[in-house]
């Protein structure tokens, strides 16, 4: 039981030591917040008074300049009382104060302007010295060129009058040549002129032949055939007269011709009579056209025969002349075996 005793009152002892530790302990941390306060509170108010005090000294400042502003507003007022022109003058002379410093301005730009002007033409100036010498030396090498180019053209005329002479060589060349291209012209002129006209000489004769063996048909009572050779022939005139030129005699011939092959077409199916008379009339004047163009020929071979015959020698006794014979072309729309017919005086 003692024992007990003695170890509640040692926990109780120890307890009560704890609790003014705690005590103690709080009173310690109290102190040191209040302390801390206390003095942030003492600084603050130092610091406040000191802001204070700098406060009233740059206010204090400040009323003493502006009295002085006063003052001096007042001396400014009473010295513009006492002269009246002096402001305008101020005036002016600062208006011209500022127009100097313009002009100052305008006058460094324009210096600094000629001073750039100044370098670029001392450039210019170098360049052109250096272009003076470069001009220099080549007026030299021209000289020399020109020299030689003088002896070049020694050389040129003589070679010039050379050339001229066989130039006059080649003109002369030339005009013949020229007048040999105008015989060569007029000659394949007339040749052609020679080939259109026997073109159209054998058309003709193919017509001619063509009415001819129509009116052989119509005696061998075939007006179909007839009817036939007479639309080819017709087809072959018509040939003929485009390439016949404007207004010619022979043109105006055959359109007769055609209007006479027209009408045998027309009276081959009812009247074969007046068909024949109209064939009889085509060939009549086909046989005429025939025969202006033949005659001509006839006469210039019997002209040729005759100057051949004088030119020739004495002692030749004969001449044999020979003669060509002419094949006359036959349709190839008709029978092989079919002949020419010759010539009838009428139907």
């Amino acid at each position: 039981m003692s024992e007990g005793t003695t170890a509640q009152r040692r926990g109780c002892g120890s307890r009560l030591v704890w609790i003014a530790k705690a005590f103690f302990t709080l009173l310690l941390v109290v102190g040191v917040i209040v302390g801390v306060t206390w003095g942030g509170y003492m600084i603050y108010q130092v610091i406040q008074t000191e802001i204070a005090r700098s406060a009233e000294s740059v206010t204090t400042r400040f009323d003493a300049q502006e009295s002085r502003i006063d003052i001096l507003r007042e001396e400014v007022n009473v010295l513009t009382a006492a002269n009246p022109g002096q402001e305008e003058a101020i005036s002016k002379l600062r208006q011209e104060l500022t127009a100097v410093s313009t002009q100052l301005t305008h006058l460094d730009e324009d210096l600094s302007q000629q001073n750039d002007m100044l370098a670029t033409l001392e450039a210019n100036v170098a360049l052109t010295l250096n272009n003076d010498e470069a001009a220099a030396d080549g007026i030299i090498l021209l000289n020399d060129n020109l020299a030689a180019l003088q002896r070049d053209f020694n050389e040129t005329s003589v070679h010039l009058d050379a050339f001229g002479g066989e130039v006059d060589g080649l003109t002369g060349d030339v005009a013949a040549l020229n007048e040999t291209a105008v015989f060569a012209q007029e000659s394949a002129s007339e040749s052609e002129t020679a080939v259109n006209e026997m073109a159209q000489t054998l058309m003709l004769f193919r017509a001619w032949e063509l009415v001819s063996r129509a009116r052989l048909r119509l005696l061998e009572n075939n007006p179909g055939l007839a009817q036939t050779d007479v639309a080819e022939a017709d087809k072959i005139l018509q040939m003929v007269i485009f390439s016949l030129p404007e207004a010619s005699a022979e043109s105006e011939s055959l359109q007769t011709v055609q209007t006479r092959l027209a009408l045998s077409t027309i009276n081959l199916a009812n009247d074969v009579a007046l068909a024949g008379t109209d064939l009889e009339t085509a060939w009549d004047v086909l046989d005429n056209i025939l025969a202006a163009r033949l005659q001509p020929v006839a006469e210039d071979f019997e002209f040729e025969q005759a100057v051949e015959a004088e030119t020739a020698e004495p002692e030749v006794a004969e001449t044999t002349v020979e003669q060509t014979e002419t094949v006359t072309p036959t349709a190839t729309s008709q029978p092989a075996d079919t002949a020419t017919p010759t010539p009838t005086p009428s139907l």
